[in-house]
């Protein structure tokens, strides 16, 4: 466990310095980080002031289940 946390941190991190790590979603706005050592994704929208962390979904269970949140 400390292991996946620990590679969360590293990713947002990387996130937070570049934005644009992460390519185009469908959903205009958002975008998604594949973590290579686990399988999950992080869904994240850029705004001006903070990244807005969307979801981490497992990528091969349900990982569309956050689609139904509210993005504004």
């Amino acid at each position: 466990m400390h292991d996946y946390l620990s590679e969360i941190e590293q990713v947002l991190e990387k996130i937070k310095i570049n934005p644009n790590l992460g390519t185009a979603h469908t959903i205009e706005g958002v975008r998604r980080y594949v973590i290579r050592r686990f399988p999950y994704i992080i869904f994240y929208v850029e705004f001006e002031a903070f990244i807005w962390v969307v979801a981490i979904a497992h990528g091969k269970r349900k990982p569309d289940y956050w689609k139904k949140r509210n993005l504004e």
